[in-house]
């Protein structure tokens, strides 16, 4: 695909006597060559795939921003025993461990998206207990549940309504606010604070090597 975009100006370059033709070709052909190394090197090397999984952060992120004012605060940030958790909300509704995701192509077959589903729920579901056992650890036995939450074009094929996969919710990102208020109240303020205060903890810890 890059040779075929690149063959055209370069047909004319080689081709044309017209200077200003010329002249046209040689940008065109410079710009698509700088394209194709940039291409080459975001996605041959995986730096795309973490970029989209940034993008997915950072929109969950600004989402949760609207929960403040019901009583539910955002942690970010803690270390499991392999990688991180994405995001970690606690709330009237409860201890909710979120596995995010940026889905910028759409799956084409039905497989492929069950292959999606497993592996993201699945994902989440370990993040959730190991954040519950780090909980239970400090001294707080509370239920983390596992969400994810995903963005990007690709999003609508893998999150539809009341999208439960082996027993793990999978929400799109801009429904998110509304499907943790719809929550029942799991837990009290003194319960919630304690939890809020153990992660920060964790993070201080972290923070100190």
């Amino acid at each position: 695909m890059i040779l075929a975009v690149l063959a055209v100006p370069g047909s004319l370059l080689w081709l044309n006597s017209n200077a200003s033709v010329r002249m046209f070709a040689l940008g065109a052909l410079t710009v698509g060559a700088a394209w194709a190394v940039f291409n080459a090197i975001m996605f041959g090397s995986g730096s795309i795939n973490h970029r989209f999984g940034a993008w997915g952060e950072e929109a969950t992120h600004d989402e949760l921003k609207k929960l403040r004012k019901h009583g539910w605060n955002l942690v970010q940030g803690i270390l499991l025993t392999r990688g991180d958790v994405d995001a970690i909300v606690v709330g009237p509704g409860g201890v909710l461990a979120l596995e995010v995701k940026w889905i910028n192509d759409r799956p084409r077959t039905n497989g492929q998206v069950l292959r999606i589903q497993t592996a993201y729920a699945g994902q989440a579901a370990a993040n959730a207990r190991s954040v519950g056992l780090l909980l239970k650890h400090s001294g707080v036995d509370v239920k983390v549940r596992p969400i994810v939450v995903v963005w990007g074009q690709g999003s609508s094929a893998i999150a539809t309504s009341d999208q439960i996969h082996n027993g793990v919710p999978i929400v799109q990102g801009p429904d998110l606010v509304n499907w943790l208020l719809q929550l029942p109240k799991a837990l009290d303020d003194d319960k919630r604070n304690l939890v809020r205060t153990k992660l920060d903890e964790r993070l201080a810890v972290q923070a100190n090597g």
